[in-house]
C-alpha cells in the first residue's frame, strides 16, 4: 500500500515501522481502505491508525477481529445477480439463460463458487467446447465431487 501511494519501496524495519510510515502517507488523504479476509486482529491493527479522512472496510468471518466495528451481514446474491455473475465470468451470452440460472442457484448465490465455476467454464469454451457443453461439464463436475455449499449468511465488518 505504501508503494502504491508513494512509488517507493523502503526497507521497513518491522510492522510498526511500516504502519507508522503508512499513517504519515495517509494523513491528509480521503480514501477507503479495504482490509480483506482478515483472520487475526493483529493483521488489521496496522491499518487502523490515524488518517481521519480514511474509512476502513474489514471483511472477516471472525467477530473478534473487528470487535469495535459496525457489523453488516452479507447474504447470498439473488438468482438474477448470481446468474449475471456466472455468465459474465464465463464470458458468454446464451440464448437460453435458464440452465445457467439453475446452476447459479445450485451454487447457493455465493460469489466465490460462482466465480470459480464461471472461470472453469470460460477456460473450456474457446479451445474445445460450446457454452452448453461447458455448462454440462460444470454440472457433471459438481455432481461427481458431490460439492455442497453453505446456505447461511457470512458477517463482515
Amino acid at each position: 500500500l505504501h508503494a502504491a501511494l508513494t512509488g517507493e519501496r523502503p526497507g521497513f524495519v518491522d510492522i510498526e515501522d511500516a504502519a507508522r510510515e503508512l499513517t504519515l502517507r495517509l494523513e491528509n488523504k480521503n480514501c477507503l481502505l479495504v482490509i480483506d479476509d482478515a483472520w487475526k486482529s493483529a493483521h488489521v491493527a496496522p491499518f487502523l491508525r490515524g488518517a481521519a479522512g480514511c474509512a476502513r472496510l474489514i471483511t472477516t468471518r471472525l467477530f473478534e477481529v473487528a470487535v469495535d466495528a459496525s457489523r453488516v451481514d452479507v447474504d447470498q446474491m439473488d438468482t438474477g445477480e448470481a446468474t449475471a455473475l456466472l455468465l459474465s465470468r464465463a464470458g458468454i451470452t446464451p440464448i437460453d439463460e435458464e440452465p445457467f440460472r439453475r446452476l447459479a442457484k445450485r451454487l447457493g448465490g455465493w460469489p466465490l463458487p460462482i466465480k470459480l465455476v464461471g472461470s472453469a467454464m470460460r477456460q473450456r469454451i474457446p479451445p474445445r467446447d460450446s457454452p452448453e457443453r461447458a455448462l454440462d461439464y460444470a454440472v457433471r463436475s459438481l455432481e461427481k465431487r458431490a460439492i455442497t455449499l453453505p446456505l447461511r449468511s457470512t458477517r463482515y465488518f
